[in-house]
């Protein structure tokens, strides 16, 4: 569905409605008709003055002789108006002398009518909608010039190696390290290694630094973010530290996440879902976690985090099912060793670790669940995580995932 289009069409349509009721306003016949009361109607019906009685929902027309225009007068609704001219006077042989009817209203006409009332009402609303949307468009720049300016590219799409990249050898020797510490921090930090704050690049402009950091991205298979330095400075003071604040936290919500119903299995023996952590902000409890030579240890937690969530991968084992992001870490067994596998690249028949005995006891030997189903399902409003001091993965629906 163009959604673009269907924006586009609804201002269309109150365009449309608007100059339909101003059409209608504009060349509806005048109603401007002299109104008379009822008394004097009955007076000249005694006078034998009115040729015609027209009735429409309490309201009369009368005809009198030499009167091109009908006057206006009204009645109770309900009540008869032969009866009520009765009532006024009125004898019964001069009520037989003039020609009364009954016309229904056109309900079109009404509806344009009361349509006519709520227009200018319906354009304010319609008008505060459009800014509001336009307010929260990536693109409006009278309220989003504090926002990071960062274009990012992620690994749906083919990405940039290190195969692209020529005539630097010693340098991609180098980042080779970054590269197996983003496909696989676990085995850096259970030697007690420290995670990197960054790399810095040198060189004149158009020697390939960004595309070199482009080919670590596409290496380790992460999200890439790419900005101008200059476009952090501005004449306007804090603008340039707004954008900084705003690309890592575009940073931090394209972290892998799990659904809120996740359950997380806590070292003292209870097990509470990840919303409810993340809502009661539960940080320094500790969890199981699973260390390097696939034994149970515990970690501390330090923070519960929540974003949006762009996409959602619902993986089915023998032990239980999990709903991931695309860009979450499961420790699979694969040709005899433990790697880390995202939850879009899992295949049916991959093992994922998981506690040999389902308990909330820290020890014991580690088991593996068969993946029998994985598909991409509908994506939820918000999927969450959990910071750890170490080890960087947790026991969550009895199954080890990888944290942010």
């Amino acid at each position: 569905m163009n959604l673009g289009w269907s924006k586009n069409g609804f201002v269309y349509l109150l365009i449309l409605i608007a100059v339909v009721a101003l059409f209608f306003s504009m060349f509806s016949p005048s109603k401007n008709y002299q109104e008379v009361s009822l008394s004097t109607v009955a007076q000249w019906v005694k006078e034998g003055t009115v040729k015609e009685i027209v009735i429409s929902d309490g309201e009369l027309k009368i005809w009198r002789e030499g009167n091109q225009k009908p006057l206006i007068s009204h009645k109770e609704e309900g009540v008869s108006l032969t009866e009520t001219l009765l009532n006024l006077g009125v004898p019964q042989e001069k009520l037989g002398e003039i020609k009364i009817s009954v016309e229904s209203k056109s309900r079109w006409a009404e509806w344009i009518t009361l349509l006519g009332s709520f227009l200018p009402l319906i354009f304010v609303i319609a008008l505060f909608y459009f800014l509001m949307r336009q307010a929260q468009g990536a693109n409006n720049q009278a309220l989003s010039f504090g926002r990071s300016r960062a274009r990012l590219f992620t690994n749906d799409k083919p990405t940039v190696t290190f195969d692209d990249v020529a005539g630097v050898d010693e340098a991609k020797e180098e980042l080779k390290e970054v590269v197996e510490f983003l496909k696989e921090p676990q085995k850096f930090v259970a030697l007690g290694a420290r995670i990197p704050k960054g790399v810095l690049l040198v060189g004149p402009p158009g020697t390939g630094k960004t595309l070199l950091a482009k080919a670590v991205a596409g290496e380790a298979g992460v999200p890439f973010f790419s900005i101008s330095g200059s476009e952090f400075v501005e004449m306007f003071v804090g603008v340039g530290a707004s954008r900084v604040r705003d690309l890592f936290d575009q940073a931090k919500r394209h972290s892998p996440c799990l659904v809120g119903d996740t359950r997380i299995t806590l070292a003292d023996g209870r097990v509470l879902t990840i919303r409810e952590m993340f809502d009661k902000r539960m940080v320094g409890v500790r969890v199981p976690a699973m260390t390097e030579d696939f034994r149970i240890a515990e970690a501390t937690v330090v923070g519960v985090t929540r974003r949006p969530c762009p996409d959602l991968y619902r993986i089915v084992t023998t032990r239980g099912e999990i709903k991931a992001t695309g860009n979450h870490l499961f420790p699979v067994l694969r040709d005899g060793r433990l790697v880390w596998v995202r939850a879009d690249e899992l295949s049916v028949g991959d093992y994922i670790a998981s506690p040999r005995v389902l308990s909330t006891r820290v020890d014991g030997d580690i088991a593996w669940a068969k993946i029998k189903q994985v598909e991409r399902i509908k994506p939820v409003d918000y999927v969450y995580d959990l910071v750890l001091d170490r080890y960087h993965n947790f026991l969550a629906n009895n199954l080890f995932v990888h944290n942010c």
